[in-house]
């Protein structure tokens, strides 16, 4: 949509965004305010306000999963092969990486790449940072592929030396294209830069400057991506490369592979050493839950990276992702990385079989005294306050005591109820040995019990509290259940807890109310929902009692085929709430199905049989989850034929005793009982696995994030998943041949391709000339 077509746009307003290059609604929509700021000149707020009220009119597109990616242009590079495996070449609207040492061809595979490109009549932006550029290697490939040498016009050079020219002209290339596509008559389909890092590498020296240099070859990156894809062009940058100390690699990409990031939802949850948190709430030296290779451990995060995507993929309802963004998934009898956009319904997703994590119990502060007391002795106190100040004056009085003369006097000598506070300052007056009190209990303040930490008791009161939705606290604390029974339960819980009394009143002819009034029970129960997250660090069988309460207010048991199925439900907007209860249960080792669209809110399904260890308090639900039971299916989404044949081959009997089609857990684990075998298929016990049901792509703007960490993947929602991009890596061969390895390509197996540097650029070595 053409930004003029927006009506609560002024024309001076449209005549400043078209100045800057922006003329589409999807070019606005996912720039951020102060990009659009430096562009038009406008204020922040300004731009703030320009941003959304495009995001009125922006219409997202939504297409099959089959058709995504069919409508990119395609670039053809110099090796055939490359180009049979991207089909036809690599698309518009991703950043590719070329990285190698010295003399391995980076700069000429550029050229190449833009003679081929400008043969085709199409526009090639060819950015010099080095001053490598060479007009006659050009016109060498050029006359040498026996092309018109007029196709260099089609080729413009930009030369940026220093950093800050390069972010400049980033900043306005959506602007620089268009004046170049409107005096040509033509479209720009390649940007090539050589190279992207080397101006910031030189203009940013030494450790104390390498964070600002991160950000801003960040930004840099970032927004090249999102005009590659609104502009739909292709960009294909060199790299120099360092010594990889401690590493199995002789050499990495100068400034890591922050390049490569592709990023997931902000409300993604991860599982820190320090709570669990979103993903934006994540800073860089944070440590994260992932799988270092042979155990499910913790990694630090060394980079953070945000962007802004057209496109995003649903993966069963609960991991949203840029489609070059990377999960795991069993392929046969191992565990492979596999792009989203790739994913197929029917594959299996790993998650932990069981996450532990130190325990940390959670310390309820002390809150104010709500209490109401009575002073004993209050004739004796009043004459050692009166040597100490006149109690009649009402300044003196009220600044040392905290009441008037009146109100004194009444605590005094009529026995006047009042505050833990008033009684302290008396005590400092006179000495704690000398007041004597008691709590005196009326309607209105009622006695409790003080609590400092949470018990299993208290966990399973807060579970009910929070699944029943009721957390408004007006007039007192009220849930409401169609089983008495339960709720008298969960009365005697708040009577064992705080000692404060309970009432259950009918509401209807199924409904009945348990209410309590307690300021101190309010106090608590909203700093433990502040801190709802950190149960995740509790002991085993306070997190069960939590969600005993929480299925108690929530779950149901339903019988399908003779076997009860648990599942829970929750409102629309409490989607998250139900990724971390299923990270509880991965912290029990209890498998859970996926999170499923139902009516106006999500649920999923549990284990029944695992589930049995939490239980409900219900009777009837008690009943319908022992009425029919059956071994679970906790089956390995590996055939039981490739695992027969694989221990054929070892020389291992193995009966088939189950009729299944997957292996089951504990058959596996009985197996891996030899050596030969575990060292085999044992990491396939550390796994529980989630069938893929769902996938969606939505087109609409949407601010995503990314890490990357030590491990190279972390766990996002419950899931391990990993990110990168379009890498190659380029190495010098005997004699004057070159390998260019697919070394980290979403959907292309790792490979090498081999080929030569001649008069016409790069070209691939055939199989008989190796």
């Amino acid at each position: 949509m053409e930004i003029e077509k927006i009506p609560e746009f002024t024309k001076k307003e449209v005549e400043a965004l078209k100045s800057a290059g922006i003329t589409k609604i999807e070019e606005l929509v996912g720039m951020t305010k102060e990009l659009l700021s430096q562009l038009t000149g406008f204020s922040i707020e300004k731009s703030v306000e320009l941003i959304r009220k495009s995001w009125k009119y922006y219409q997202p597109e939504i297409v099959s999963a089959n058709k995504y990616g069919e409508e990119r242009y395609r670039i053809e590079t110099p090796f055939p092969t490359l180009n049979k495996l991207f089909g036809g070449g690599i698309p518009t609207g991703t950043l590719t990486q070329f990285y190698g040492s010295f003399g391995s061809g980076k700069s000429q595979i550029l050229f190449t790449q833009s003679v081929l490109e400008a043969s085709k009549g199409n526009l090639v932006l060819f950015i010099d940072t080095e001053r490598t550029f060479s007009k006659k290697r050009l016109l060498e490939i050029t006359e040498n592929r026996g092309f018109d040498t007029s196709i260099l016009e089609n080729i413009k050079l930009i030369t940026t030396p220093s950093s800050n020219e390069l972010m400049i002209l980033v900043a306005k290339l959506g602007r620089v294209i268009s004046e170049i596509e409107e005096q040509e008559g033509k479209k720009v389909r390649l940007i090539s830069i050589d190279s992207v890092v080397a101006p910031f590498r030189s203009d940013y020296v030494g450790l104390d400057e390498l964070v600002e240099r991160q950000q801003k070859l960040n930004w840099v990156l970032r927004n090249l991506l999102r005009l590659s894809e609104v502009k739909d062009f292709a960009v294909m940058f060199s790299n120099q490369v360092v010594a990889a100390i401690g590493s199995h690699e002789k050499f990495v990409p100068v400034g890591g592979y922050i390049a490569t990031h592709i990023c997931v939802s902000p409300n993604t949850l991860v599982v820190t050493d320090n709570g669990i948190k979103t993903i934006e709430e994540l800073q860089i030296g944070d440590t994260v839950l992932g799988f270092s290779g042979s155990e499910i451990s913790f990694s630090k995060v060394i980079d953070k990276a945000e962007t802004y995507h057209k496109t995003t993929y649903l993966v069963n309802d609960t991991l949203e992702m840029s489609p070059e963004h990377r999960v795991f998934v069993v392929d046969g009898i191992e565990i492979k990385e596999k792009c989203v956009k790739d994913l197929k319904e029917g594959d299996y997703l790993v998650y932990p079989n069981k996450i532990n994590v130190p325990v940390r119990k959670i310390i309820i502060p002390e809150f104010e005294d709500r209490r109401v007391y009575v002073i004993k002795n209050g004739k004796e106190v009043k004459e050692k306050l009166r040597k100490v100040f006149p109690i009649k004056r009402y300044k003196e009085c009220m600044r040392r005591v905290g009441v008037n003369p009146r109100q004194l006097r009444g605590i005094l000598n009529s026995g006047y109820l009042t505050t833990r506070k008033v009684i302290e300052k008396i005590k400092s007056i006179v000495g704690e040995e000398n007041v004597e009190y008691e709590v005196k209990e009326t309607h209105k303040h009622k006695n409790y019990r003080e609590v400092r930490v949470l018990t299993k008791e208290l966990a399973q009161f807060l579970g009910y509290f929070v699944g029943d939705g009721n957390t408004t606290f007006v007039n007192g604390i009220r849930i409401r259940d169609r089983d008495v029974d339960v709720l008298r339960h969960y009365g005697e819980i708040v009577k064992k807890v705080f000692g404060i009394n309970y009432v259950i009143n009918k509401v209807s002819k199924n409904c009945y109310e348990l209410v309590v009034y307690s300021k101190y029970m309010e106090d608590v129960l909203r700093y433990l929902m502040s801190r709802i997250y950190d149960i995740f660090y509790e002991e085993e069988e306070v997190i069960k009692a939590f969600l005993r309460g929480i299925f108690d207010a929530e779950g149901s048991v339903q019988i399908n085929r003779g076997r009860p199925i648990v599942s829970i439900g929750l409102g629309k907007n409490n989607k998250n709430f139900l990724i971390f209860l299923k990270l509880l249960l991965m912290r029990l080792g209890i498998m859970s199905g996926r999170i499923r669209k139902c009516g106006n809110g999500y649920a999923f399904y549990v284990n029944n049989t695992l589930f049995r260890d939490i239980g409900f308090t219900a009777k009837r639900k008690a009943k319908r989850l022992n009425k029919a039971f059956r071994e679970p299916l906790d089956s390995i989404p590996v055939p039981r034929r490739t695992i027969r044949d694989l221990l054929k081959k070892m020389g291992i009997k193995w009966e088939r005793s189950h009729y299944h089609n997957f292996i089951r857990r504990e058959e596996l684990e009985e197996l891996c009982r030899d050596g030969r075998v575990k060292e085999l298929l044992g990491h396939l016990l550390n796994f529980n696995y989630e069938k893929v049901r769902s996938i969606k792509v939505v087109r609409k703007p949407v601010r995503l994030i990314d890490i990357e960490t030590v491990f190279g993947n972390f766990f996002a929602n419950g899931f391990l998943v990993h990110n990168s991009n379009n890498i190659f890596k380029l190495l010098r061969w005997k004699q004057r041949k070159r390998v260019l390895r697919i070394y980290d390509v979403p959907f292309l197996p790792e490979m090498d391709i081999y080929f030569k540097i001649t008069k016409k650029g790069v070209e691939e070595i055939k199989k008989e000339e190796k």
